[in-house]
């Protein structure tokens, strides 16, 4: 976990937003046997802020906030913060395709895992999207000609939950380094 600086690796804050997501399908149903059964989401991006340093010992949660979703899509934003604080160490955006067990193409989400995301989406929709959200990489000009960076083509709806937690506004995993 802990690299040459002393340091918690790159690699295992992407691990922790792994983690996160996986908690996340979870409690959208997407459980071992709609994996064998139906299909699955399968990360297809993701955009990675290193904020600040973790070191061995830390507490950590991730919070997750579903910015957006389709019957084939999914897209997440999660927040890594230490323990009893506010200001995130690290956060990740990610786009999640909904993939057939059956023939490993993009395919629309069973009805009841569908609903469920509305749900969450429907609870949750006057939360801000965080202001990270569908920026691109630092340098990266889509227009050529030094113009600012564009936000994602869709639209966002904000939702936030948590994962067995204390607060009901938020999905969350917890870990200790």
């Amino acid at each position: 976990w802990v690299d040459y600086n002393g340091h918690v690796h790159e690699s295992r804050y992407l691990q922790l937003f792994a983690d996160a997501t996986d908690a996340l399908l979870g409690e959208l149903g997407v459980d071992a046997d709609y994996l064998a059964a139906v299909a699955s989401y399968f990360t297809v991006e993701t955009h990675l802020s290193h904020l600040r340093q973790l070191e061995a010992g830390d507490r950590v949660h991730v919070t997750t906030q579903v910015l957006d979703s389709d019957e084939k899509r999914l897209h997440v934003f999660h927040v890594l913060l230490c323990e009893g604080e506010d200001d995130p160490v690290a956060t990740a955006e990610q786009m999640l395709l909904h993939v057939s067990a059956e023939t490993g193409r993009v395919f629309p989400a069973a009805p009841t895992v569908a609903s469920r995301i509305a749900e969450i989406g429907d609870a949750h929709s006057a939360i801000e999207p965080p202001r990270q959200a569908g920026r691109l990489a630092a340098g990266r000009d889509p227009g050529g000609a030094g113009g600012a960076a564009e936000k994602l083509p869709w639209p966002l709806w904000k939702v936030a939950r948590s994962v067995p937690s204390t607060t009901p506004n938020r999905w969350m995993t917890s870990a200790r380094l």
